[in-house]
């Protein structure tokens, strides 16, 4: 059985034209789709939500394969805010860049916001660091390839992480 991990992750937004924008001015994602809405019995489907939920989507995707599918509730409409990762299911969306520090300029210069001081690099392989976007949507910036960060978690603690 064939399995592709990247296809997408759905979050939340509070305004999908803003996150369009935020997305597209910092990593280049483009709209696949105009947004739609959906309501009744598949809105109350594939949200588990309330009787009366109502919900715009849109995709918007990457040149070489994952998209975002942006969720804006349009009824029962709540804020959108940063969960503490105790509380949350997804903690992140890791994001492998070229540069950190460009990459975080970006969020910051569009709307989103840093959320470790600076960049770090714990396995002495490439800087990461964590910000939000807009929404309050935690990303991990990361500059090395998860093979990258296995060896380096490996290295630091002496082999006890191996497989």
């Amino acid at each position: 059985m064939g399995i592709t991990i990247n296809h997408h992750i759905a979050i939340r937004t509070s305004h999908i034209e803003g996150a369009v924008s935020f997305y597209d001015a910092v990593l280049g994602a483009k709209p696949l789709c105009n947004p739609w809405i959906i309501e009744g019995d598949l809105a109350e489907m594939i949200t588990e939500g309330p009787p009366g939920v109502r919900v715009k989507l849109q995709l918007i995707g990457f040149e070489d394969g994952p998209a975002l599918e942006l969720y804006e509730f349009l009824e029962p409409a709540e804020p959108t805010g940063r969960t503490h990762a105790t509380k949350g299911t997804i903690l992140h969306i890791a994001l492998q860049v070229d540069s950190v520090v460009e990459t975080l300029a970006l969020i910051e210069a569009n709307g989103g916001e840093r959320i470790l001081a600076e960049p770090i690099n714990p396995f002495g392989t490439g800087a990461l660091t964590f910000a939000a976007d807009p929404d309050g949507n935690v990303l991990e910036l990361i500059e090395m390839s998860p093979r990258q960060v296995l060896d380096g978690i490996w290295a630091s603690t002496k082999g006890t992480a191996a497989p």
